[in-house]
């Protein structure tokens, strides 16, 4: 039904990583004394701060953690806890086991060739060249399966959060970038 998509850090099914990562921080979390207390407040869950401490490795890259000043990772690790505590605990693990559940060929019997075959829309994946927490590799299943495919493949150590805009960023331009050139060429 859509003539266009864009599909940043795109991932046609969840990979054996980011399952385990969200497994790990659900176990964490429900080790929290107050875990299943009706509206439980997640701001004040103690082992949130553990879960994210956990995740948060995962969505950027070794050379990315070993070249920022541990006071900003710290930042960044404190950004996630507060974003992430905005949501009910429930809702909170809900969110990332619907996406470690995600995979798009599930309704088509396993095969992920066939599932992507039933896209029409023409689409523009921009994977990160760098992305662990997904894998690399679902991108260019996306390519070579949907028909009117083009792949740009975002060059980053900052993995899973490479799409975040930061000015002057090398790979904010080139989403910017690469995401105008495909809209100006969707037939309207």
């Amino acid at each position: 039904f859509m003539r266009s998509a864009v599909l940043i850090v795109p991932a046609a099914r969840a990979g054996t990583i980011f399952s385990s990562v969200v497994a790990t921080a659900q176990e964490v979390l429900q080790l929290d004394a107050r875990w299943g207390q009706p509206m439980a407040d997640m701001r004040e869950l103690a082992a949130l701060r553990v879960a994210m401490r956990i995740y948060f490795p995962w969505t950027v890259t070794d050379s990315y953690l070993e070249r920022m000043p541990p006071e900003l990772i710290e930042r960044e690790i404190q950004v996630a806890i507060e974003r992430s505590a905005q949501w009910h605990p429930w809702d909170y693990l809900l969110r990332y086991q619907a996406s470690a559940s995600h995979d798009v060929a599930r309704p088509f019997d396993g095969d992920l060739a066939r599932a992507l075959q039933q896209v029409r829309a023409r689409t523009l994946i921009l994977p990160t060249s760098s992305e662990r927490l997904l894998g690399t590799e679902s991108g260019a299943q996306l390519q070579r399966h949907v028909a009117a495919a083009r792949l740009v493949e975002v060059q980053t150590d900052r993995g899973h959060l490479g799409w975040r805009a930061i000015e002057g960023a090398r790979a904010s331009r080139v989403i910017a970038e690469e995401t105008s050139r495909f809209l100006q060429e969707t037939p309207q």
